[in-house]
């Protein structure tokens, strides 16, 4: 029927038949190691006067010093920062994420709702006209099978 497909020639090198090899990665300069936390002064905190206690606490205290508008006296004078006289109003916080997924399932996990009725989808036509009939037929002969009885 069909002839086989030709060989490759016997001269060409087994490399030939393969793909190049890809170049190799580009290195890049590591940045210098993070001074140790350990030893951090006042002086190295962004607000003077502020001793550092850790990473979380120094997260928490930035958090809460930008929720706070500027003094006009008190903890930010005394670190020697100049404010514009202003009264102390906190910044408006209207929703956390805090708790969120616990209140979602208060009530558990609910399974979708099932129809009342079976979805005539793909039922014959003829069916679901005379659906309506049938089903008040069946309604009626219940009823007087009920009385009766």
């Amino acid at each position: 029927m069909g002839e086989p497909a030709p060989a490759l020639p016997a001269s060409l090198p087994h490399s030939a038949t393969r793909r190049p090899p890809r170049s190799p990665p580009v290195r890049r300069e590591t940045p210098p190691p993070k001074a140790a936390f350990a030893n951090f002064t006042a002086s190295h905190t962004p607000h003077p006067g502020l001793h550092w206690v850790g990473r979380r606490a120094e997260g928490a205290l930035e958090a809460a010093l930008d929720r706070v508008r500027p003094l006009a006296g008190g903890l930010r004078e005394a670190t020697g920062e100049t404010a514009p006289v202003e009264a102390t109003r906190p910044k408006s916080k209207n929703h956390t994420n805090h708790n969120q997924n616990k209140k979602a399932h208060r009530n558990g996990i609910k399974k979708p709702a099932t129809n009342k009725y079976p979805s005539m989808k793909g039922v014959d036509p003829k069916f679901r006209r005379n659906a309506r009939y049938a089903a008040q037929g069946t309604q009626k002969a219940l009823a007087a099978a009920r009385a009766s009885a």
